[in-house]
């Protein structure tokens, strides 16, 4: 009988918890959401003719509709980014080899700017969609997914491999299997860097998200509805009413997205933080708070955590050595690979290797010769003299960046109150559209007969100058409160303590903050090198004002020869300069 009193003051308890004014609210917020996100996703199945005329409405009506099927993109450009990046990073660091290549193609990759992905890629969606809108859409977040992955991917490689020594053995002296290694280890400790990189992508994704709402493909010109959209239409028209109107959609939109998507994750991932002694007081998050404490969301979850930790023991198992032919087992069950097969099989490895290395090499040969006759050998000279050009100006622009938010960067992550208040505003300065400033800059350019191969180059830097500050806070967010204690137990403090401590375990982080800052303003000069206006047209000398001009004249083999050209210039730069230098940083972060 009392065990029976028990169970229902138990069932009681967890039903007046279930009804909890919060967790209701929260239910009704999340089907909102659901139900509006759907409702704009089906949006997407309409006949192409409604995106291949400007069906943009400048009114201010249309303006949330028009941020919800902006930030709906985004999420999902977001999904693929972060699975890709996860998958993409795993393979660098567990195959030797193939991680070579596969760093090399994130160079070649990441220095591609948008508009040659969707150049080239456009007619591709509209083959696989075709007489559709969801074609359109495809290209668009495409595009998207090509402004957030790359900084992803590299914050998470570079998390992977600075995890602890240590912490590897522990590992391995516990038994854990490939995918509690994964769940236990590495994503939970890359999970504080990725959340922070995540938001600066979603951030610089607004950054350039008047480029790829609207899309050029031959004749033809498609426009898909959005909050970029109808900047553009406003920028053509010179209505700065109605740009002042889209900001401050923008502003509202980045504020709500932060309350439900990223204070929530940054609150979350406190708990991943390495430490021996406790920190700080958590971030705290409203959302976060009802979710970790709601039964409701429990249950939702209950059947996702039942396969999971059913997903989560299983082994992966290889064949052994002896099967393969590349050693013999003895009588303890111990396998000793023998020479002569070892050498074998390494030798069929190292063929097949070679041999895959040299038939990609002949295909992208032949594909490069298949195009001789649209291709205009002359160019490559000029094209690499502005590549020189807009390589110098970066190289100043990241300079400048380095000097400013280095030590802001760490001065705001030791703090992690006033890290948390300026969230937002660091999220809205990285998400505004430099396309915004063009008035300004045309304006200064013309009226005072100013140098635009001078005075247009802050338009590169100013959306990605963000990645090194995001970066140097993330970093400095991760140096642990033991090392703080330690440093107070000896008497480490002022310079000494910058020096001795905080900078060396900063500096990876910065370098990839860096890397993706550089990267981010080749990608900014098709922007930045062209600008307009209205009527009026601005260009610097450059690379991106180049690959802009011709884009627009639809000189596919011109676009090609600049786009190849940038992406050369990035690779030998990122070889000769920033790899040593992040392999520097890490030799004195783990010395």
């Amino acid at each position: 009988m009392l065990l029976d009193l028990q169970r229902l003051k138990l069932t009681t308890s967890k039903t007046k918890a279930f009804l909890k004014p919060t967790e209701l609210l929260l239910l009704l917020l999340f089907i909102g959401i659901i139900v509006t996100f759907a409702h704009t996703a089906s949006d997407m199945h309409h006949h192409i003719d409604a995106v291949r005329t400007n069906n943009v409405e400048l009114t201010t009506q249309q303006l949330p509709i028009y941020a919800l099927k902006t930030t709906l993109r985004f999420i999902i450009a977001m999904v693929f980014s972060i699975l890709f990046s996860i998958i993409y990073a795993l393979l660098i660091i567990k195959f030797e080899r193939l991680g070579k290549i596969l760093i090399l193609l994130l160079d070649i990759l990441q220095s591609i700017p948008v508009l040659g992905y969707l150049s080239f890629t456009i007619a591709g969606f509209l083959i696989l969609f075709p007489g559709s809108e969801l074609g359109v859409q495809a290209a668009v977040i495409f595009a998207i997914f090509t402004v957030q992955v790359w900084n992803i991917a590299f914050s998470l490689y570079q998390s992977f491999r600075a995890i602890p020594d240590e912490l590897i053995e522990i590992s391995k002296k516990l038994g854990l299997n490939s995918w509690q290694r994964f769940f236990k280890l590495d994503l939970p400790y890359a999970m504080p860097s990725l959340v922070w990189n995540v938001m600066l992508s979603s951030s610089a994704s607004w950054f350039f998200v008047v480029a790829v709402e609207s899309i050029s493909v031959g004749n033809d010109v498609y426009t898909v509805p959005g909050i970029g959209s109808y900047i553009a239409l406003a920028i053509a028209d010179r209505d700065m009413k109605r740009i002042l109107y889209a900001v401050a959609t923008i502003v509202i939109t980045i504020f709500v997205y932060d309350q439900m998507v990223f204070k929530p994750l940054v609150s979350w991932t406190d708990k991943f933080k390495i430490e021996s002694v406790a920190g700080d007081t958590n971030r705290e998050s409203w959302l976060y708070n009802i979710i970790k404490s709601s039964i409701l969301v429990e249950m939702i979850f209950k059947p996702f955590t039942i396969v999971f930790r059913w997903f989560y023991v299983i082994r992966l198992s290889f064949p052994p050595i002896a099967s393969l032919g590349l050693g013999s087992k003895t009588s303890k069950g111990l396998i000793i690979p023998s020479q002569a097969s070892a050498r074998g099989g390494w030798a069929l490895y190292d063929l097949l290797w070679r041999s895959f290395l040299i038939s990609s090499a002949a295909y992208l040969g032949w594909l490069f010769y298949s195009y001789h006759d649209r291709i205009e050998y002359i160019e490559f000279k000029t094209a690499f003299y502005l590549g020189g050009i807009t390589l110098l100006r970066i190289i100043i622009l990241v300079s400048l960046a380095s000097i400013i938010w280095l030590p802001l960067g760490i001065y705001i992550g030791l703090r992690p109150k006033f890290a948390a208040r300026s969230q937002v505003l660091i999220q809205f300065l990285a998400a505004f559209p430099s396309n915004l400033l063009f008035p300004i800059f045309v304006y200064l350019i013309q009226h005072y007969h100013l140098d635009p191969n001078i005075w247009l180059s802050p338009l590169m830097i100013i959306g990605t100058q963000w990645y090194i500050l995001f970066n140097v806070m993330a970093g400095t967010a991760a140096f642990s409160e033991g090392l703080k204690e330690v440093c107070a137990d000896l008497g480490i403090k002022g310079i000494l303590k910058y020096k001795k401590a905080i900078i060396p375990s900063v500096m990876p982080y910065f370098i990839t903050g860096a890397i993706t800052a550089s990267g981010g303003a080749w990608n900014a000069t098709i922007i930045a090198e062209a600008v307009s206006w209205g009527d009026t047209k601005i260009y610097a000398k450059g690379l991106g004002s180049y690959i802009a001009i011709n884009t627009q004249a639809g000189d596919l083999g011109k676009v090609a020869i600049g786009i190849s050209v940038m992406a050369i210039i990035v690779v030998l730069f990122n070889k000769l300069f920033w790899t040593p230098l992040y392999d520097y940083a890490e030799r004195i972060t783990k010395g």
